[in-house]
């Protein structure tokens, strides 16, 4: 009948719940153990190993676990943690940036400093930025240190044009900036092309200098506006 059907349904819903239970308590238990287990270092050598033998992998299980690394990588406050969560960042798989960019946010605001030192180091040493330099600078853009100015000059330094135009979206707060304005002065005459999509959704292509200009007139059109 329908009610020993529904009565049927209700314990295997209850059963599965109760095992989805039962792994988040050992998950959270494992967790808690894996941290008061050794010191930081080994740590972050147990997730460096766990995050190379699953890099590369396209399964759906090697992706889920680079998912839970980049978590695990947010909790340990250490410059090396940094490294590692920026190389996911460059993932080809959405949830990983996401998970690793809400690690490198939370880490950011801990300790912007320790921070910011791996942070440039990875800006001048990557030749590329994978996927989402986007994500590293939106992480950047709410802070007022005057670390941001160093990042967003090697970010407008960048060989790969996506970096550039990824700090040319943020750099106008710092603008003022000397080292910034030397960026932009220098950058005002690039020709390199990018291609992006316009306010209507078209594919446009436009140069680094065409970018440049285009901020300049509208820090100038914002400096108009207060002057009034």
């Amino acid at each position: 009948s329908v009610t020993i059907e529904g009565a049927r349904h209700h314990m295997n819903h209850s059963k599965t719940l109760e095992e989805l239970f039962h792994h988040h308590a050992a998950a959270r238990k494992a967790q808690e153990q894996l941290f008061a287990d050794g010191k930081k270092g080994d740590l972050i050598d147990a997730l460096g190993r766990a995050m190379d033998e699953n890099l590369g992998k396209d399964a759906n299980e090697a992706r889920a676990r680079l998912e839970v690394l980049a978590g695990l990588l947010g909790l340990v406050s250490d410059e090396r943690a940094v490294t590692k969560l920026l190389t996911l960042l460059g993932h080809d798989d959405s949830d990983i940036r996401a998970a690793a960019a809400e690690s490198l946010a939370e880490l950011a605001e801990e300790d912007f400093r320790r921070f910011a030192k791996p942070v440039r180091a990875w800006l001048r040493n990557a030749k590329s930025f994978g996927h989402e330099p986007g994500e590293l600078a939106y992480l950047i853009s709410e802070v007022d240190l005057p670390d941001v100015a160093d990042i967003l000059e090697l970010m407008l330094s960048h060989s790969s044009t996506t970096v550039v135009v990824a700090g040319l979206e943020i750099c106008g707060e710092w603008a003022w900036h000397k080292k910034i304005d030397d960026k932009l002065e220098e950058l005002a005459s690039d020709n390199r092309e990018v291609k992006l999509m316009d306010e209507e959704g078209d594919e446009v292509t436009v140069t680094i200098g065409e970018l440049v200009a285009e901020l300049r007139e509208a820090i100038d059109a914002v400096a108009e506006d207060d002057r009034r």
